[in-house]
């Protein structure tokens, strides 16, 4: 059972079913989570880890058959990793004649596939849709359309990867302000390479 919990601590942002996010132009967020549990006592380590300095956990709801939501906003996405079960995951921006590029790197510490048995139980897929903030202009993404990327993976495919790298370039809406030089443009974890 611990082995369980860690593995879905470690995997969060490369094992949830569904994961909407919007970004504002300022490059701050939010995010919905929802992914089936193997166990409700898997709930309130995942509220806590789902939190840090920078990552405020907003709502969680678990339904009768273990689906549990959670709704994150975040000041600076650059920032998500403040949360521990985020830890692994890395963001950065940058600005372009008018553009402005969003890069995600998801790393998973335990690449595997997931039985047969254990994908189906989760939904058998990974699904990440994102709002920016102006119209997608290129994007790795398996579909786009006007402002929303989304991209989809089975499970087989996912819970394998040793790391994931999202990317989206859109349009800047006018006056938008550049993102706040404060913050390093990336973090990424120790244990992450490349």
């Amino acid at each position: 059972m611990r082995r369980a919990l860690v593995l879905v601590l470690a995997l969060i942002p490369l094992t949830g079913c569904l994961v909407n996010g919007a970004l504002d132009p300022t490059g701050g967020g939010r995010l919905t989570v929802r992914m089936r549990l193997v166990s409700v006592l898997h709930f309130e380590s995942l509220k806590a880890s789902l939190q840090g300095p920078d990552v405020v956990l907003k709502n969680a709801s678990l339904d009768a058959k273990k689906w549990a939501t959670f709704d994150l906003e975040v000041r600076d996405a650059r920032r998500l990793w403040t949360a521990p079960a985020l830890s692994r995951t890395s963001v950065a921006f940058s600005d372009d004649d008018g553009a402005r590029t969003l890069a995600i790197t998801m790393s998973n510490p335990i690449p595997e596939r997931w039985s047969e048995a254990m994908r189906r139980y989760s939904g058998d897929e990974l699904k990440i849709t994102l709002d920016l903030p102006g119209e997608v202009i290129t994007s790795n993404a398996t579909s786009t359309s006007g402002r929303t990327a989304s991209w989809r993976w089975s499970l087989d495919e996912s819970s394998a990867r040793p790391t994931t790298d999202l990317t989206a370039t859109f349009k800047l809406p006018e006056k938008t302000a550049a993102v706040s030089p404060n913050v390093p443009e990336l973090h990424r974890h120790p244990g992450v390479e490349g």
